[in-house]
């Protein structure tokens, strides 16, 4: 009995000196507003779970070049599980990887390799991801653990981070 919020929207608009106003209001707003909309939908509920869906972005986000407003989207919805008292219902933020075959993960890709002129690149193989079927496992971990964030990484987070940092 539970409720998964994974409101997001591609972010790939390039440097910020590009962003504009409705930019940055539509990928910020879809992160922002959705999830103040589905904590106020669900505050008075009694669910096992709320779940809000993050990005991995919100920890590596020096190599995320041209999504400001995503990473920035993110940052928002991190907090969600630790602005009230959620009345004995299970809240967690998810910060997720990349999924290999599937997802925004694909997507931005694709829009990096296309506005480079590159064609159609598969970045995936070189980047940290996992299968739909490990992130449903994945899922429900993150439920049951009773966290109120959980950061998904294939491989060592800190050494992620270091790594991001540096580049």
């Amino acid at each position: 009995n539970g409720v998964l919020v994974a409101a997001a929207v591609l972010d790939n608009a390039g440097s910020i000196h590009s962003l504009t106003r409705e930019r940055l209001e539509h990928v910020v707003g879809t992160k922002v507003f959705g999830s103040l909309v589905m904590s106020r939908v669900f505050a008075e509920r009694k669910l096992d779970f709320l779940v809000f869906s993050s990005s991995m972005s919100t920890q590596l986000y020096h190599n995320r070049f041209g999504q400001v407003c995503y990473v920035t989207g993110n940052s928002f919805v991190e907090a969600v599980p630790l602005s009230r008292d959620w009345q004995g219902t299970q809240v967690t933020t998810v910060a997720w990887d990349d999924f290999l075959q599937y997802g925004m993960s694909i997507r931005a890709a694709n829009a990096f390799a296309e506005r480079t002129r590159h064609g159609e690149v598969s970045l995936m193989e070189r980047v940290h991801s996992f299968t739909p079927t490990q992130g449903g496992i994945i899922f429900e971990r993150c439920v049951s653990a009773g966290f109120p964030q959980v950061y998904i990484s294939t491989t060592d987070l800190a050494a992620r981070i270091e790594h991001d940092a540096e580049v």
